[in-house]
């Protein structure tokens, strides 16, 4: 089974005392055990980064002046990665049953992330990748979950 979802956690309500962030957690965690046996391996997708509704027309800009616009328009990782309750509650089940894969490498380095990759436009809004850029994710995707259980 694979899961993925939009980390900024606007549509939890809170309860019991917890956090949004805490809430999602426990709700992931909960909707997985309640799977069926049957179920045996559950693949989370992290979230991607989150770019700016300016960012289309920062590129925009950046192209018209002849410059980079991957490199013109990054923004700083810390500010546009969310910290993922999917990827938390997958590192509280066991890793025989729920692992994570993490494909941030392929729009971020260490510091900045990009709108733009190896000249394919990666966002078309702020949190939807384009389907250009998806398609070209297909290969590291399959390595990635390929790897996950060999051994």
């Amino acid at each position: 089974m694979f899961v993925a979802g939009l980390s900024g956690g606007s549509s939890v309500f809170p309860r019991d005392g917890r956090s949004r962030f805490a809430t999602s957690v426990r709700g992931y965690r909960r909707a997985w055990d309640a799977l069926p046996s049957t179920v045996t391996r559950i693949v989370v997708i992290r979230d991607t980064p989150k770019m700016r509704t300016e960012t289309g027309a920062c590129v925009d800009r950046a192209l018209s002046r002849g410059r980079r616009p991957g490199a013109t328009c990054s923004l700083p990782r810390r500010e546009v990665l969310d910290r993922d309750p999917l990827v938390v509650a997958a590192s509280q089940m066991p890793a025989s049953r729920v692992r994570t894969v993490d494909l941030t490498p392929l729009f971020c380095d260490g510091g900045p992330c990009y709108p733009v990759v190896g000249g394919a436009l990666v966002f078309r809004d702020q949190n939807h990748m384009t389907a250009a850029f998806s398609t070209t994710l297909g290969p590291f995707l399959a390595r990635k979950v390929d790897a996950l259980w060999a051994n």
